[in-house]
């Protein structure tokens, strides 16, 4: 993709040159924020998950981008934008979204959400809190994503 990125993530600036050759679409992620997270720390002191975010669409070779981790938060907030280049059909493509508690040897699962890219509607901006899944089945928490196909 041909685009500047000056700071940090949540604060990219893009300067598209143009579409991306080859590229029919391009998927637009905002993750906002999440809310009612489960814990996985201990809870004494304070001390809460730690929460970031992995992205990946299947449809892309952007590969896994991810957020910046936010200390000792069950309700954070990130405001991240994310851009994925797709390279196959959004007919077949899904974005899948995982929420993660830091740790210092193994990451802790605090949910995921799996969207289809064929539920949204081109240049439209599609606006809405996800309940967040567990392997098991469960739920617990929500995240708030802005996604748009353009």
């Amino acid at each position: 993709i041909n685009a500047e990125y000056m700071g940090t993530l949540s604060e990219c600036l893009f300067f598209f040159a143009g579409p991306p050759r080859g590229a029919m679409l391009c998927l637009v992620v905002e993750l906002v924020e999440a809310r009612r997270l489960r814990n996985r720390d201990s809870g004494r002191h304070g001390d809460v998950s730690d929460p970031f975010a992995r992205v990946y669409c299947n449809v892309s070779d952007d590969g896994v981008l991810q957020t910046r981790c936010i200390p000792d938060c069950l309700n954070p907030v990130w405001n991240d934008m994310m851009v994925f280049v797709l390279n196959g059909s959004p007919k077949a493509g899904a974005l899948e979204v995982w929420l993660l508690d830091k740790d210092r040897f193994l990451n802790d699962d605090l949910g995921h959400v799996e969207i289809r890219l064929d539920t949204l509607v081109p240049n439209q901006r599609h606006d809405r809190w996800y309940a967040l899944t567990f392997d098991d089945g469960s739920t617990q928490g929500e995240v708030h994503l802005r996604l748009e196909l353009k």
